[in-house]
């Protein structure tokens, strides 16, 4: 069984810069494996001064010692690495981690400013490893500037500190070692060191690893979808940067559910004039989750999004060719279950790697989870009809608060966490990626009409008195020349911030003007086709299309849809359609259409606005998407209101629901809301209508009162509301059977 282990490096007491001693050795075999050993305490420290850098640590990090400050495991990643012991003392502060290392170059490979041995280096002869320290002292007058306003000044900053380096070969015994001490923040020590050590008969040489890519399992490849893909322009051309969201396909293996990922990498590509280019980590790379806790099948096709941003030193280029990106993905199989008991004020509690400890008052209580965040599941409760998942009121800081629970001073609460995890690779191909000055960051809002239609040589100048009121507006479109009526829509449909909050003005553009048009029948029968072409086209390239959707209405009312169809087709294919959808599409639309859809509707479970307005149109008409509904509903990677139209649409069509059907998704934690609001909408809003009435879905739900008793009780106010509803619809129809 391979169990994730969380270990930690108490690296913010470098940043402290107080009174401190740290020993970092490393025993060398002749192969190039060896041990790297680390210790620091304060012992130096005035007991005082203790206390003092335990409430500052407490502060700057909210939990303390126990905090994830750094992992050891992702810069030391097996199998190259094994780490041995790493042992904390928070009431002592002191700590201890012996590191087991294949090779040398590996070990100076990692992230040597968060190890330790920053500054630290080595060179190889025949018989001799020359190692080198080199602290330069460019840092030493310059200071921090900007402090969280939440976190007092360190009262240390003039403290010293003690760092011994040792290095042994252990053929031999032979050491050597230096160490030296600095004043406040250690980039101020300058050190200037070199010691060889002998080694006789070592095969060690010299190599450079550009990463250390642990040997995890590699995931069968996929193509990824880009949402966005900007540069990022600097004066300073070394800070230019590529700014890439993509889509990957979750992975989908049975019996494993993905957590989610982090490090992240270009791994391969070329640039648009054939170079290679190397591989570089993405910033900012901290564990995302893309799947809740819950133990629900992960769809093959639900996308997550990754944010990957790139430095590049060279300016922008036209575009990158075969791009494939590398990202670290956890896995779980196994969940533990760890029974907490009756809530006991001050009582802590240990399982594996999790630490929790209770605080409770009468009605109230707090279960702080201290250990590896990622890997943590759920609570539960013990109700009278079972084990129940409870969802805190607030969460910080790891402390979960649980309030206004009847019976939990009676009750039994019990914590699950994963215990079989381990990390995988997911590579994914990248389409090629074309630039134009649209997509950098200097220009991208540069847009304007005479440069998305270069064919019309001259645009009207509208006065912004015409958005004054409706007479002022309907006046001038009845004045217009039949020759400069689309060049006027092309500007006026370009100013539509301008009047949209005119609600009588925006009305009358989207369902009137159309008509207006129409009227000049010659013009309008020649026409029409161009200005369907020019106005889809401007709703397309404009900025912020969304709120652009009164071109949309405007088109359709014109009765123009038709004309622009493939059009939209082929730019929902290409991710460019961003709403409209319930305006284009018609719920007897065809299979080709369907299916371009879904794909969509695959694709855009990040944005929910536009993921749900195509889910409604796939769950329309006489023959709804029931499997797609269910495939919604037991996946937890669309937004909750996505999940709620998916239960209504169950709950109104599904002529095979049934109590048992029901039932999971109430205890589901996950679902559990979705599902209530559901039923409240069917019950009492009658929305929508279908083949399932108000009296079966009663027939199907009463088996569940005591369930919903139970809910009742570990509900927020606002979800008791809704539940009792429900209570009170069941109580009615037992007095009165449905016939």
């Amino acid at each position: 069984m391979y169990q994730i282990k969380k270990l930690l490096f108490l690296l913010i007491i470098f940043l402290l810069s107080a009174c401190y001693e740290v020993d970092m050795v490393i025993e060398l075999n002749p192969d190039g494996s060896g041990v790297f050993k680390r210790s620091m305490n304060f012992n130096r420290a005035t007991e005082d001064q203790k206390v003092k850098i335990k409430e500052f640590i407490k502060m700057s990090d909210g939990n303390g010692f126990s905090s994830e400050l750094l992992k050891i495991e992702d810069n030391f990643p097996t199998p190259y690495f094994r780490i041995i012991k790493n042992e904390i003392d928070e009431e002592n502060l002191t700590t201890y981690t012996e590191i087991e290392f294949q090779y040398i170059n590996r070990l100076f490979a990692v992230d040597k400013k968060a190890s330790g041995l920053k500054g630290v280096n080595f060179e190889v002869d025949k018989s001799h490893i020359i190692f080198t320290i080199n602290r330069n002292n460019e840092l030493i007058n310059q200071k921090q500037t900007s402090k969280s306003s939440s976190i007092k000044s360190n009262p240390f900053e003039s403290l010293t500190a003690k760092v011994t380096n040792t290095f042994i070969s252990k053929s031999n015994n032979e050491k050597v070692e230096t160490y030296y001490e600095f004043i406040g923040d250690d980039n101020n020590a300058v050190v200037n060191w070199q010691g060889q050590l002998e080694i006789p008969d070592h095969s060690i040489s010299k190599t450079k690893i550009k990463q250390a890519f642990a040997k995890y399992p590699v995931l069968k490849p996929s193509s990824s979808h880009i949402k966005t893909a900007t540069w990022v322009v600097s004066n300073d051309k070394s800070r230019n940067a590529l700014e890439l969201e993509l889509l990957l396909p979750k992975p989908a293996i049975k019996d494993k559910t993905y957590l989610g990922y982090d490090e992240k990498y270009l791994l391969s590509g070329k640039y648009n004039d054939g170079t290679e280019i190397s591989i570089t980590k993405g910033r900012f790379a901290s564990f995302d989750k893309f799947n809740s806790f819950s133990d629900t099948f992960v769809n093959e096709g639900s996308n997550f999004k990754v944010p990957i941003n790139l430095s590049f030193p060279d300016n922008p280029v036209d575009f990158f060719d075969s791009l494939m990106v590398r990202i670290r993905v956890l896995s779980v199989k196994n969940s533990k279950r760890f029974e907490l008991g009756k809530p006991v004020d001050g009582k802590t509690y240990q399982a594996d790697s999790f630490k929790f400890t209770i605080e409770s008052s009468e009605k109230t209580i707090n279960i702080t989870s201290d250990g590896p965040s990622h890997l943590f599941k759920q609570f539960l409760i013990q109700t009278p009809n079972g084990n129940m998942p409870i969802k805190p009121q607030s969460t910080y800081n790891k402390t979960y608060k649980f309030k206004n629970i009847p019976f939990f001073q009676n009750s039994i609460f019990l914590a699950e966490y994963y215990i079989d995890a381990k990390y995988e690779w997911l590579d994914s191909k990248v389409p090629r990626l074309d630039f134009s000055a649209s997509n950098t960051k200097e220009t991208k809002e540069s847009f304007s009409l005479q440069k998305l239609f270069p064919e019309i040589t001259k645009f009207p100048i509208v006065d912004d008195s015409i958005y004054k009121d409706l007479d002022s507006f309907k006046n001038y479109w009845a004045k217009v020349p039949e020759n400069k009526v689309i060049p006027a829509l092309l500007v006026v449909s370009n100013d539509l911030p301008k009047f949209q909050k005119e609600h009588k003005i925006n009305s009358w553009y989207q369902r009137k003007l159309g008509k207006t048009i129409k009227e000049k029948e010659e013009f309008f029968n020649n026409n029409k086709q161009m200005i369907s072409d020019s106005m889809f086209k401007l709703y397309l390239n404009k900025p912020n299309r969304r709120d652009n959707i009164a071109i949309i209405y405007f088109l359709n009312n014109l009765g123009l849809t038709d004309l622009f169809k493939e059009k939209a087709l082929t730019a929902i294919k290409q991710g460019k359609l961003k709403s409209g959808y319930g305006v284009l599409f018609l719920p007897n639309m065809s299979q080709e259409e369907k299916d371009i859809l879904k794909d969509a509707f695959y694709k855009t479970s990040h944005d929910w606005v536009e993921n749900q307005s195509i889910f409604k149109i796939l769950t329309k008409g006489d023959n709804p998407d029931l499997n797609l509904a269910k495939e919604v509903i037991n996946s937890d990677n669309y937004h909750e209101y996505v999940r709620n139209n998916a239960f209504e649409v169950v709950l109104n069509y599904d002529k095979n629901i049934s109590t048992e059907f029901i039932k999971p998704y109430l205890i589901n934690i996950d679902t559990r809301q979705s599902t209530i609001k559901a039923i409240i909408n069917k019950l009492f809003k009658n929305k929508p209508k279908g083949e399932i009435t108000n009296e079966d879905l009663l027939d199907f739900i009463r088996p569940l009162k005591s369930l919903f008793e139970d809910i009742i009780q570990i509900s927020s106010d606002y979800e008791a509301k809704d539940i009792r509803s429900i209570l009170n619809a069941i109580d009615s129809v037992k007095a009165e059977p449905v016939k």
